[in-house]
């Protein structure tokens, strides 16, 4: 099960690198990374630039569990 997160980790980058990467906030990274619906299609795509992701990529990640939210 691969989230969101695993994928910025794995590049080596911390959430808050990520976040200013993509010109959001470190909260709206996460709730990403929960897939919450609230999210902006133009937040996801600029997500998906930085860490060098499809959109179909994104897709197929799994929701972090409620657990590990600020991990």
């Amino acid at each position: 099960m691969t989230t969101l997160r695993d994928l910025w980790i794995a590049k080596g980058m911390s959430s808050t690198q990520v976040a200013a990467a993509a010109n959001i906030s470190v909260p709206t990274l996460y709730r990403m990374n929960r897939k919450e619906a609230a999210v902006l299609q133009k937040t996801i795509n600029d997500v998906c630039r930085v860490l060098g992701i499809s959109r179909a990529e994104y897709e197929r990640l799994s929701p972090c569990p409620q657990a590990e939210r600020w991990r």
